[in-house]
């Protein structure tokens, strides 16, 4: 009996241990881009990147996919372009969002398939973030 006991304590034990422990859904899974661009988590805050030609967007929203205002915010983007890493100064450009202008004007295509590092400056905070390729 105090075996059959033991036995059934033990996988109710691995069964609550497992079920509570284990994150049901990875962050990037439940991140939609609201502006068809690339999306990253970042300290609860989400950047989206939307690249146009010769040119970059940057919207900020928080965890609830609520706009983050731009007022006041500035971000360096870096990315890699042709083997050349190209740095560019993203600045409000509506309520939050962030734009600039990449140098030698490349095309979207070209953009979307580069690594981008941002750095964001806000509200007396700096936060950076990488968009990988298959973000």
């Amino acid at each position: 009996m105090m075996r059959i006991f033991k036995f059934v304590f033990s996988a109710v034990a691995v069964f609550l241990g497992a079920t509570f422990s284990s994150p049901s859904v990875s962050a990037h899974e439940n991140l939609h881009p609201l502006h068809g661009g690339r999306i990253i988590e970042v300290q609860s805050q989400h950047f989206e990147l939307t690249p146009t030609d010769g040119a970059l967007d940057l919207y900020l929203s928080d965890h609830g996919d609520r706009p983050i205002s731009a007022d006041g915010a500035e971000a360096k983007a870096a990315l890699v372009l042709d083997g050349k890493k190209i740095e560019t100064i993203l600045k409000p450009a509506g309520s939050n969002k962030l734009s600039g202008a990449v140098p030698g004007a490349p095309s979207s295509a070209v953009i979307a398939k580069s690594v981008v590092i941002v750095t964001v400056q806000m509200n007396g905070k700096t936060v950076m973030g990488k968009f990988g390729v298959g973000h």
